[in-house]
Order: C-alpha cells, then sequence, then structure tokens
C-alpha cells in the first residue's frame, strides 16, 4: 500500500496540475505587450530552482503563482528571449532585468540576454476584454489571442484569433420577445392562465466564436 501511495505522489509531482486559476506571465510582441497564458520557465527546472533561491525568499506567493515569479519575455526578431522577473515583497515591485541573471542561466546566457532556446512547441497570449473564465489553469479566452510556435526558442510560425462572444437562445427579458409569444398563443387553449402571473426564466447558450487570420 505504501508502494502505491509513494507511486502515486511521484506521478502528480512530475505532472503539472492546476486546481485553481494562475497568474499569467507577460510578453512583448513588436513593441505591444501581451499576457502570455504559459510559463515557459517551468520546462528547465534545474534553471528555476536557482532561480528561486537567488529572489528574496519572502517574495509573495500565491495559489495562483506558487513560486511568486512573474517572467517578462519578448520576442526578438523570431527568437525569443527573457527580458526581466519580478516579484513582490511586501507592497513593492521588485525587477531583475535578465543581464543580471547570468549565474542563473548560463546555459542560455549570450551576450548580456538569456536565450529561451529550450522552447518548443506552441504558446498562446492573449489581450483585450476577458469573454471567459474557468478557475483552473488558463482555461480563459480573451478578445485577442495569438497563437506562436517555437522550435528551439525560435519562432517558426504564428496565428491570430479575434474572439467574440455568441448567445443562443430566448432573451424572455424582452418585451418584445414576450409578446410575440403571446400573440402565438391561442387564448381559448390556455384559459387557465388568463388572469395569472408569468414567471419567465431566461437559459441561453453562451459560446466563444474565433475568427483566425
Amino acid at each position: 500500500m505504501k508502494r502505491i501511495l509513494f507511486a502515486c505522489i511521484m506521478m502528480l509531482g512530475a505532472m503539472q496540475v492546476w486546481a485553481t486559476g494562475q497568474d499569467a506571465d507577460i510578453i512583448y510582441l513588436y513593441g505591444e505587450k501581451w499576457w502570455l497564458l504559459s510559463r515557459p520557465l517551468d520546462n528547465v527546472r534545474d534553471v528555476k530552482a536557482r532561480l528561486a533561491l537567488a529572489l528574496p525568499e519572502a517574495r509573495r506567493k500565491t495559489t495562483a503563482n506558487p513560486d511568486g515569479i512573474t517572467c517578462i519575455w519578448s520576442v526578438q526578431g523570431t527568437r525569443l528571449q527573457l527580458d526581466s522577473v519580478a516579484v513582490i515583497v511586501g507592497n513593492n515591485l521588485l525587477t531583475y532585468p535578465a543581464n543580471g541573471l547570468k549565474e542563473q542561466f548560463e546555459k542560455y546566457y549570450r551576450g548580456g540576454r538569456v536565450e529561451a532556446n529550450w522552447v518548443n512547441g506552441q504558446l498562446r497570449a492573449a489581450r483585450g476584454t476577458q469573454l471567459y473564465y474557468e478557475h483552473t489553469g488558463y482555461n480563459r479566452n480573451y478578445t485577442s489571442e495569438i497563437y506562436i510556435n517555437f522550435k528551439n526558442g525560435k519562432m517558426s510560425g504564428m496565428k491570430t484569433f479575434n474572439n467574440s462572444v455568441r448567445t443562443e437562445g430566448f432573451d424572455l427579458s424582452n418585451g418584445k420577445v414576450m409578446q410575440a409569444l403571446q400573440d402565438g398563443m391561442n387564448a381559448q387553449e390556455f384559459s387557465e392562465l388568463q388572469g395569472a402571473k408569468v414567471t419567465a426564466i431566461r437559459r441561453s447558450l453562451r459560446s466563444i466564436h474565433s475568427k483566425g487570420e
């Protein structure tokens, strides 16, 4: 039984499981600020561990940001790089530029920059109005989103989505809709409802509509 429990703990530790909504990193794309709905630093645990030791122990940590670290990234040309990391201590925001983190990012440090060569796959960035939110991980949608593909830290493709909320169903709080329903009813068939107070319950289906570019 102990062996099974230990195996389960080890398996959970190896998985990225979020029981609550997660804070976003920040990324600058062509000079514009976006929320990065991912944490690329999680994929280099040895680097992350060294960085955590170098930062103030008293930094603020929450369930939405367990390490208390926010990374600021940018794409320079086609290369993803780390510009700085930020932490909150008390009521103060402390920022540490990447050119001062050579010891922590030694494998990825090039000419005063931290090149994110370890990043492979797709990252999602977002900005604008939040249209949908679920209190787990990065399960949320915004009016503008970008999906960026990387190979060894180099951008290999990008697709932009413009999102909107589509509501399907009848709005029974609308007087015109109610009147139309009443006009379509045969009063003789529903004589028992004459003079009665009718409570309308509105139910509609909200979905996110995406238009890719």
